[in-house]
């Protein structure tokens, strides 16, 4: 690291401001006086770099430092005017006389032989008796020229002016000095009281060796603690990020112009629990959301168990199409989700799902940029992370099974205060009543508006880019992975795909024989692939084979489902065979429909993952494997489940399906308001769509859940 020379009392001007340089703190960042008010003032040495790149800091010499020593330099009147006692302010002014007496005679040099002319004259007319020795008025001329000629060092034992006691109590400032620093600033995060007791026990001992008596008391602790500078106290107990984060100037917010110029996106676990249709506990769902930052209105979500690249992209598939399924598959929600289409910046944090190579390369195929915000700046995304506050303050917290982040990790899976009773269906219907009819036509305040409403103005103004064609979407929106192509076709999942396309792309003259092509796959359905071909430079759909369809129908079968049925036969090699993925299909098939209720919550979660199967399973079943057999199967399961040579999900902790969601039951269509009554009918009297009639709104929902309690949970 590049390190500025710099001595004590060095005067620099930084950006019009004139400080003097103290001393380098615990995170060598420079510690600088402000001349004018004696304030401290802190830089990094790279930000002091870049200002003496930019001429906004410099040294201060020659001409500029002499007029402002002389300006700073006192005169005889101001010297009078001092606020020291007399017998001082007297024996300073003799010093000044001897010096100016010296000043006036021209002397070019201070020689002993000439300086005793002008001592014995000065002296006859001060009448002083013990004029001073030739030396001692060198050292005074000396330390007036060395101050810029000002009369203040002149000041009798001026340097000696301080702290009086002996160097024993010394000794204990200093040790009582540096034992709270060394503990105060430092990553342990020690308080007042804890700082105290330690000092108190280090003065205790030594006491016990020095005969001293002086323990320090906790004001005198908490004292000195108040002394430090705050952003240098920060950067040392929480780093030198929370620090900047806190105390350095914001460098503004970002602006915007029109929808789909800047899309967030984040995700969030929430704290709710939700059940299968059996009402059996699965797991605490995953929200992932798309939010236009111009609108303040979210434009795709994605709500499952998953914290994978495919829900990722299953997000931003959402977020695209057009939401015209919300009147027949939601007929009594009162409004439209109006958003769709692609943005042309997407903006996240640094969360693998969204780091991932496929959902960059998917970005890239839809012809939009990304870019990512820094570690630990949660500020760079503030949009967002507002909407996600808000979202849990108005409808998690209201809806049955909200819980704790550390349910699971209670001792014999306790149960929570309220019992889930919502579906991860349900909580999908909850999800689109409350953006469409509470949050998109609420009035945002950092907006000035309703997010609805804001969102049709700029699309009438702006327009929407009609989407690519549907080959570029469906290759956009699937897992990418590379294979060789054989004579016999692809294999991927221990499914075979051939057809004439692949024979085309083999005689093509742009395909390399000993090279890969890139292949996509829909985590959603197996029954098809799409193989790149360079030849015509575009994607081509290529089915399952004929005999490894015979074998095992894929169409409709997902990719954690496939995965799941190989790790069963990879797991009991003696019960299945390498081509008996039907069976293994079947088995596994029979056993989640099972409404035995496993204990283990890797079992649960898998469970729930692996869903019921869209195609047809084969009737037969493999009598000799037994429901525990395949619950230990399932447990023995690594954190990173693979399929082929690319990950599913990140961790098997967050596996999930992506349900295909349907209306409430009608068990909790009676907890919700009449879909008959008008959205406004929930809210004030006034007629506002306000964020506290929303929540009271939710809150009368909460009541008809028999729900109390300010965070939603029954009283104990």
């Amino acid at each position: 690291m590049t390190s500025i020379a710099l001595f004590r009392d060095q005067y620099l001007r930084i950006e019009g401001r004139m400080v003097a340089f103290e001393r380098r703190d615990a995170c060598r960042n420079l510690v600088f006086q402000d001349v004018a008010n004696s304030s401290p003032f802190v830089v990094r040495e790279d930000e002091l770099l870049d200002l003496m790149a930019k001429g906004q800091a410099y040294r201060v010499g020659g001409a500029e430092e002499r007029a402002f020593k002389e300006g700073r330099k006192s005169d005889l009147t101001s010297l009078a005017q001092l606020q020291v006692d007399e017998d001082l302010k007297a024996r300073t002014l003799r010093r000044v006389t001897y010096v100016q007496a010296w000043e006036r005679s021209g002397l070019k040099t201070r020689k002993r032989q000439e300086l005793v002319p002008v001592i014995e004259a000065t002296a006859a007319v001060l009448n002083d008796r013990h004029p001073p020795q030739p030396g001692t008025l060198q050292s005074w001329i000396t330390e007036w020229e060395k101050s810029g000629r000002d009369f203040q060092a002149l000041m009798d034992r001026i340097a000696q002016r301080g702290r009086r006691g002996s160097q024993q109590k010394l000794d204990a400032q200093n040790l009582f000095d540096e034992t709270v620093e060394g503990l105060f600033l430092n990553s342990m995060q020690y308080d007042v009281s804890n700082v105290y007791r330690q000092v108190r026990d280090v003065f205790t001992r030594r006491n016990r060796l020095t005969g001293d008596t002086w323990v320090p008391s906790y004001s005198t602790v908490y004292r000195k603690i108040k002394t430090y500078d705050r952003y240098v106290a920060t950067a040392n107990r929480k780093g030198v990020a929370v620090a900047d984060r806190i105390y350095r100037p914001k460098t503004g917010h970002v602006s915007t112009e029109r929808h789909h110029e800047r899309t967030e996106l984040d995700l969030l676990k929430t704290d709710l629990i939700v059940v299968d249709k059996d009402g059996n506990p699965i797991d605490r769902p995953v929200v992932i959301i798309a939010y236009d930052h111009f609108s303040r209105m979210p434009v795709g979500r994605y709500i499952g168990f998953e914290q994978s690249v495919a829900a990722a992209i299953e997000c931003i598939h959402h977020a695209t199409y057009p939401k015209t399924y919300v009147k027949e598959k939601y007929p009594d929600i009162k409004g439209a989700w109006p958003c769709w289409g692609l943005s042309e910046n997407y903006f996240a944090d640094l969360g693998s799902q969204f780091v991932a190579n496929d959902f960059s390369a998917m970005l890239k195929l839809l012809g939009c940029n990304i870019t990512f915000a820094a570690r630990e700046t949660p500020n760079d995304k503030a949009a967002i992370e507002q909407f996600f506050g808000t979202f849990t303050r108005s409808l998690v917290r209201y809806i049955p099974g909200r819980t704790f982040e550390d349910f699971y990790r209670r001792r014999n899976e306790e149960a929570v205060e309220m019992q889930p009773v919502v579906t991860l269906e349900e909580l999908d219907y909850l999800v689109h009543r409350w953006i469409i009819e509470v949050y998109s036509q609420q009035f945002h305040t950092g907006i000035n508006d309703a997010p609805h409403r804001r969102w049709l103005e700029s699309v009438a103004r702006h327009h929407i880019i009609p989407l690519p064609e549907p080959e570029v979407l469906k290759a956009a929106f699937c897992l990418t992975t590379h294979r060789r192509l054989f004579d016999y076709g692809v294999r991927i999942n221990n499914l075979i795909y051939n057809g004439p396309e692949i024979a085309s792309i083999r005689t093509s003259p742009a395909f390399n024989p000993g090279g890969t092509v890139m292949c996509k796959i829909d985590p959603k359905d197996l029954g098809a692939i799409q193989v790149y071909d360079p030849g015509r430079e575009r994607f081509v759909t290529v089915q399952q084979s004929p005999g490894s369809r015979r074998m095992f129908d894929a169409r409709g079968v997902t990719l954690v489902q496939q995965t799941l049925a190989l790790k069963l036969i990879k797991a009991r090699p003696e019960k299945y065979s390498e081509d008996s993925v039907a069976a293994a299909h079947a088995d596994l098939q029979r056993y989640i429909q099972d409404k035995h209720v496993p204990k283990d919550r890797k079992v649960r979660r898998l469970k729930a993952a692996y869903g019921v199967p869209k195609h047809q399973i084969p009737s037969p079943i493999n009598p000799a494997l037994s429901d525990l057999s395949i619950s230990d199967a399932l447990e023995q399961l690594p954190d990173s489940v693979l399929a082929g040579e690319f990950t599913i999900p990140d961790e098997d902790d967050n596996i999930g399906q992506d349900f295909t969601a349907s209306a409430p039951t009608p068990e909790v269509m009676e907890l919700l308001p009449s879909p008959t009554e008008p959205v406004a009918s929930d809210l004030s009297a006034s007629g506002t769509n306000s964020s506290a009639s929303s929540a009271a709104r939710f809150a009368e929902m909460a009541r008809r859940m028999g729900v109390t309690g300010r965070g939603g949970n029954k009283d104990a």
